[in-house]
Order: structure tokens, then sequence, then C-alpha cells
């Protein structure tokens, strides 16, 4: 009669404290799995890891590309500058672009701002 009125226990699998310390009592998770998770962690996360590495070879290529733009403007400027040292058309040419000068019988049109666009 006393089985009718009270629930019987439930199993162990539905304890998480029984199963929780049990583990914590293996010796093969103590000694085997937690340090191997420690490590794991710790690998992903510390800057030997793979995140970071990945993260760095992106930013490596990133300056790679600019270099390789640096170079490029590099190699024009000089280019312009040697024109600029022995060419009277490009001397000519950078003074008209760059400082608006002009030349004795040219004739300047200035737009407006709301005509340019």
């Amino acid at each position: 009669m006393d089985d009718q009125f009270y629930r019987k226990e439930n199993p162990t699998w539905r304890q998480p404290e029984r199963w929780i310390k049990k583990l914590f009592k293996n010796k093969l998770f103590k000694w085997g799995i937690i340090p191997f998770l420690i490590l794991i962690t710790v690998f992903l996360i510390s800057d030997k890891g793979p995140l970071k590495r990945s993260q760095l070879e992106q930013e490596k290529k990133m300056w790679i590309e600019r270099i390789k733009e640096a170079n490029e403007e590099q190699k024009r400027l000089q280019q312009e500058s040697k024109a600029l040292d022995k060419d009277k058309f490009a001397i000519e040419k950078a003074a008209r672009e760059k400082h608006g000068m002009v030349k004795e019988g040219d004739t300047i049109y200035k737009l407006k701002e709301s005509d340019a666009k």
C-alpha cells in the first residue's frame, strides 16, 4: 500500500548531480579528457592558434597589396619627375593642370558648379 502513495526514486541518469560526481571521480576523465579539452581551448584561443593565424594571414595579404600600390605610385611619380626634368611639354601641362597657369593668347572658360553637374 505504501508503494501507491510514494514516488519511486528517479533513475540516476535523470539526476545530473550524481552522474557529474561519477564523471569527476573517473580517472580517465580527470587525467585524460579534461587536460585535452584545456589544451584544445588554449590552442584555439592563443596567439599561435589557427584563429589568430588566419587573421594574421589576411592582414599580411592586405599589407602586401598596400605595398604593391605604394610601389606603383612611386614608379608613376618617378616617371613624372623625370618627364618634368627633361620635357618642356610635360612642364607646361603640369603648370596648367595643377597650378592653373595660362599661356598668352589662351581663352579661359569658367563653368558654374550647377552647369558642371
